[in-house]
């Protein structure tokens, strides 16, 4: 059985690493493309896998001895501007999701991608979820209003997220010939997860990577604000 409290945590810019960080990047780049092309060849679907969806976005990384076993992507939209809510991110995004999210700063999360010898049943606790705490993590230090994104209900992704404070917009909704549900959290929403042993391990591998940087909050993104409930309804 693995010990997720031998793995370490940092956020990365795909598009622009520290010169440190660059091979670190590209293998994640890799270990992300071979998944991904699996994953769709599995469900069916044709999609011509660039890398403009890993470089445009932030990652929040697992490593085990600075391999890469884990990441989540975050990217941040303003949809009160036509420009953003036009954007392709929100392809896959019924336009009756976008009708009921706020015309705010959102912090959408894409492309769980787990190397296959770090699943649940090799672990003491479930890295999926962990990747869910650290992107809520982040979503509370910068000033988006609400976190986005879709879940696969055969993974169960969704109710990880749903026990981190989210909450259903859409449910069994067909994405990619798989069942999703489309939810959000907002900021008096979150919390960590209702599993003890996942919140455990998030804010221990979260504080320290904030404090191999010296830091009490991550050094990229938007900052904090100041904020209000959304409502989403």
């Amino acid at each position: 059985m693995k010990s997720v409290y031998n793995l370490k945590f940092s956020i990365h810019q795909t598009r622009n690493p520290s010169p440190f960080d660059v091979e670190l990047v590209e293998n994640a780049f890799l270990l992300w493309h071979l998944s991904w092309r699996r994953t769709f060849n599995e469900l069916g679907v044709n999609v011509n896998l660039r890398s403009d969806d890993f470089l445009d976005r932030e990652m929040g990384l697992l490593t085990d001895n600075n391999q890469p076993i884990g990441m989540l992507f975050y990217n941040w939209l303003d949809t009160s501007r036509l420009s953003n809510r036009l954007h392709s991110y929100f392809k896959d995004y019924p336009p009756s999701v976008l009708e009921i999210v706020p015309q705010s700063k959102i912090m959408l999360i894409s492309y769980m991608t787990l190397h296959e010898s770090w699943r649940w049943r090799f672990t003491d606790v479930p890295v999926s979820e962990m990747l869910i705490g650290f992107s809520v993590k982040r979503f509370l230090q910068s000033d988006a209003k609400i976190l986005l994104g879709y879940f696969r209900n055969e993974k169960r992704t969704n109710q990880m997220f749903y026990s981190h404070g989210g909450r259903p917009i859409l449910t069994n909704h067909t994405t990619y010939n798989v069942d999703v549900d489309y939810a959000f959290i907002d900021k008096e929403l979150a919390h960590d997860s209702t599993n003890q042993y996942v919140a455990e391990a998030v804010n221990t591998l979260w504080s320290q990577w904030l404090g191999s940087k010296g830091l009490s909050r991550p050094p990229h993104g938007l900052g904090r604000g100041n904020f209000k409930k959304a409502t989403l309804a």
